[in-house]
């Protein structure tokens, strides 16, 4: 078991999460994240950021497309043929 130390104060905790813990509380989360990065919490929400990036470099979904040609529809907007066959748009 190793220990950590806080280092804003005195206090030295026994595990990541606890000193995460205690940072976030007592001297903030910039503080906290700052001192314990490698944190769960932020490596999901890191691999979250990534996918989303991911997900919207793709190609648009069907949904995506039908939406898109019922709105150019409604405005007056020429829509793409295979769509409009496709979903009588």
């Amino acid at each position: 078991m190793s220990a950590h130390r806080c280092p804003h104060c005195n206090r030295t905790l026994t595990s990541t999460e606890a000193l995460f813990s205690h940072v976030k509380a007592k001297h903030g989360l910039k503080a906290a994240r700052a001192c314990v990065p490698e944190h769960p919490v932020f490596v999901r929400e890191a691999e979250r950021r990534a996918a989303d990036q991911a997900r919207a470099a793709r190609e648009p979904s069907m949904a995506d497309l039908v939406i898109e040609a019922q709105l150019n529809r409604a405005m007056g907007l020429p829509v793409d043929h295979d769509i409009a066959e496709m979903f009588d748009v």
